[in-house]
């Protein structure tokens, strides 16, 4: 499969295509085992009940302020899925705030975020990775137009 999407390298977003021991390495997730109280927020054990019941699908949004583990709550789940074995082409992490996918809107290229999407899922089709897919886009709201992008993908069946 291919690393650039639409014009936008998703490598560097997505170690764990390359990388086994990718977590060692992530800020997030070493940060979050050094720390002194060990836990699991209640939103990461509902999202991990909610993505490994095959008959749960669709789209979940996970809101909240700045600086409360909503990034290393999205790595943890994407540890979780490479931990149970889950093919890490079928995970796809993509941030709004990457420079790249920034300059790539600032430039009035209109529906970045569904082509970057659509030719993901499009390649992953050609190369029979099996679904469903994991796709987590975070700090989404840095991109006005996100939510009526995975709406209209998904309403029209591609992906």
């Amino acid at each position: 499969m291919r690393d650039k999407y639409a014009g936008i390298d998703l490598s560097i977003w997505n170690p764990w295509w390359y990388d086994s021991e990718w977590y060692k390495k992530d800020p997030h997730l070493m940060a979050f085992t050094r720390s002194a109280v060990p836990w699991r927020p209640r939103l990461f054990i509902l999202l991990y009940k909610r993505i490994f019941k095959k008959s749960l699908t669709g789209v979940v949004t996970v809101r909240g302020p700045r600086r409360v583990g909503k990034t290393t709550m999205i790595n943890m789940l994407i540890y979780a899925l490479t931990i149970e074995g889950v093919n890490p082409r079928r995970i796809l992490y993509i941030t709004c705030d990457d420079v790249e996918l920034q300059s790539a809107l600032s430039s009035g290229r209109p529906g970045i975020l569904r082509n970057v999407l659509i030719e993901y899922y499009e390649d992953a089709v050609r190369n029979n990775v099996a679904r469903p897919f994991f796709i987590f886009i975070d700090e989404a709201s840095l991109y006005r137009g996100w939510a009526l992008e995975i709406k209209n993908i998904i309403d029209r069946g591609l992906v």
